[in-house]
């Protein structure tokens, strides 16, 4: 297993309740020329209002933004993130932890509302 650890404030980390909810996401990353463009589908695992893990089949460059996009009910959330940790787990797979930047207050009040009630509804 590979890791690679972006450091993160200690002041900085799960500041907000995380919520084990699993919803199929997009990550995009624009790199320095202006076709380039790397496009992840995978998975999102641990939502909060102030990030998520992002699992896919290949690795995000840390050193760039990401934009991550995720339909939650009748949403599309659409935001902006830096990643704060990549880790290869045992499946040739790629969990990255992202930090939303820029949230708006309205994304941030749905992903809440959302997560909460979520968790509320039978299984």
């Amino acid at each position: 297993m590979i890791s690679v650890k972006v450091e993160t404030p200690p002041a900085e980390r799960r500041r907000e309740q995380r919520y084990g909810l699993t919803r199929l996401a997009q990550a995009v990353q624009h790199g320095l020329g202006p076709n380039e463009r790397i496009e992840s589908l995978g998975t999102i695992h641990d939502l909060s209002v102030g990030g998520v893990s992002f699992e896919a089949d290949r690795p995000l460059d840390p050193d760039q933004p990401v934009e991550i996009c995720v339909a939650l009910g009748e949403a599309l959330i659409d935001v902006i993130g830096r990643i704060t940790h990549i880790k290869r787990t045992g499946n040739h797979r790629v969990l990255t932890g992202i930090e939303f930047q820029g949230l708006s207050d309205a994304d941030r009040g749905y992903i809440r509302d959302y997560c909460h009630r979520a968790m509320l509804a039978p299984r």
